[in-house]
């Protein structure tokens, strides 16, 4: 039987990385020539709703991303490890508030999902769930999950996307222990609150030390996020009293969120608790 194609549908991409930003174009590209050939008609964001960006806590660098692609919604710098994406659940939002929206376009299975557990459960729980969405796929135009054969194809697929994931986490692992075990610099962005002193620092090459300004910052959130615990609060407190990120922009409740959860209590000293602030999934050795 051949395939039905919607009239109306959403098309959604995602990049996980700066360096993948290009293969963005590819994807809106095959989206956007799929619908010209099916005569579907893109639902873009509506990106001109008064306070969009704060409804959904879109991250301002991306959002100002996200509207280069008006008919499209983008992700920007997000793994596809789980789906707690601003823009993906934005569109989920939006599906939810317009029940007769039911379709959806992605270039590939992976643009969804890289974690097998999260495309299976996606397709339980919203595509055979209440919200009856219709996903489709550029890599895959005829894929019908309602025949068991095609479902344990797009499941194989998916198995293969997260599998690649955990490999690629494996690599990356393997590599900076390699580079730290030879004392070679600090790989990728410093978190938040430390520094890496530069390679011409012989003695010190690549080894991590607390950021002063930024750790002033980190105890100020600690702080009011014990008086308020709420991501959302703690970015409001902050962005009206001027602290600004790293970049100099403002803060978001996923930002305050990382910083939380990466900020332990090690001991105390007369009642009061000692923090320690170091990421333990980014410790340089065990200093």
């Amino acid at each position: 039987m051949a395939k039905t194609w919607p009239t109306r549908a959403i098309g959604y991409g995602r990049v996980s990385t700066k360096k993948q930003e290009e293969g963005l174009d590819t994807q809106v590209f095959g989206i956007t020539r799929l619908c010209e050939t099916h005569g579907i008609e893109l639902i873009p964001p509506p990106f001109d709703k008064e306070g969009f960006s704060e409804i959904h806590a879109i991250p301002k660098k991306e959002f100002d991303k996200a509207i280069q692609y008006p008919t499209m919604w983008c992700d920007f710098g997000v793994s596809g490890k789980n789906l707690e994406r601003p823009m993906f659940k934005a569109m989920m939002a939006y599906l939810k508030e317009n029940p007769d929206v039911k379709d959806v376009i992605f270039y590939d299975p992976s643009r969804l999902s890289r974690n097998l557990v999260d495309a299976i459960n996606f397709v339980e729980e919203h595509i055979r769930g209440p919200l009856g969405i219709n996903v489709h796929f550029v890599t895959m135009p005829d894929l019908d999950l309602d025949d068991p054969t095609q479902e344990a194809m797009f499941r194989m697929k998916s198995m293969m996307d997260d599998m690649e994931r955990k490999q690629v986490i494996i690599k990356v692992k393997t590599a900076m222990e390699r580079l730290q075990e030879q004392e070679h610099e600090w790989v990728g962005r410093t978190p938040y609150g430390m520094y890496a002193a530069r390679k011409e620092d012989d003695a010190e090459k690549g080894k991590l030390h607390y950021h002063q300004q930024e750790l002033e910052i980190v105890l100020e959130i600690l702080r009011e996020y014990a008086r308020n615990p709420s991501y959302a609060g703690v970015a409001t407190y902050l962005n009206a009293r001027g602290y600004t990120t790293r970049s100099g922009g403002s803060w978001y409740p996923q930002q305050v969120k990382r910083i939380v959860t990466h900020a332990v209590y090690e001991d105390e000293l007369d009642g009061d608790k000692m923090l320690k602030y170091f990421p333990k999934d980014m410790q340089w050795g065990n200093e």
